[in-house]
């Protein structure tokens, strides 16, 4: 019987975002686009809240894409 110790998560195809670029500004990683609260809890998190949070972290890299197109053009 596989029994995993609490506090540890099951291994997980879901692949963490990180690019180990770690720039935090406010809250927000620039370098993976996931909140403090996002990194913190990535380790624990079960398939779906991995995919909501990639997913978050997705859109807030893209936003961020778009604010540096601006800034520059």
């Amino acid at each position: 019987m596989n029994v995993i110790p609490s506090g540890y998560a099951k291994s997980s195809r879901i692949e963490s975002p990180c690019v180990q670029i770690c720039d935090l500004i406010g809250n927000t990683c620039q370098g993976c686009g996931r909140t403090l609260p996002e990194i913190a809890s990535y380790g624990n998190a079960s398939d779906a809240q991995r995919q909501r949070i990639n997913a978050n972290a997705q859109r807030r890299m893209a936003t961020l894409a778009r604010k540096a197109v601006v800034r520059t053009a």
